[in-house]
């Protein structure tokens, strides 16, 4: 039976489990509180329950092979799957911005002021004829 790579698993793992941190420390802040508890239940049961889901494969599928395919047939149960692991990315996506959107905000307007005024900047421009 083929298996994911180490380091896909490695990387899986890391991702559940920033998932999980990010959301006990919303929790703990009192920040985001219904995306935290949704955050803390999928983090942990979305991994069990694909873990479950992927038992029954073809031996010549991996897991990601398995639930890529069952969703191409419609299955309800890949498709509740994969929109649960959607929701972790969208997870820290809103963390990340709840938590450092000003910082992020600040330093890519600095940033792009910077560039602005470089002279690879005017360079480049030059060249397109602005």
């Amino acid at each position: 039976m083929e298996t994911l790579p180490s380091s896909f698993l490695i990387i899986y793992g890391i991702f559940i489990m920033t998932a999980l941190i990010t959301a006990i420390i919303s929790n703990a802040r009192d920040r985001l509180i219904p995306f935290a508890y949704m955050t803390i239940i999928l983090s942990i049961g979305a991994p069990l329950f694909s873990f479950l889901y992927t038992v029954g494969r073809a031996a010549n599928r991996n897991e990601l092979e398995h639930l890529f395919h069952q969703i191409s047939e419609g299955r309800f149960t890949a498709i509740i799957l994969l929109l649960c692991y959607v929701y972790l990315f969208f997870w820290l996506g809103l963390f990340v911005w709840h938590y450092f959107g000003k910082a992020i905000k600040k330093y890519s307007l600095l940033l792009w002021h910077k560039l602005k005024e470089s002279p690879l900047w005017s360079k480049l421009s030059k060249q397109r004829g602005e």
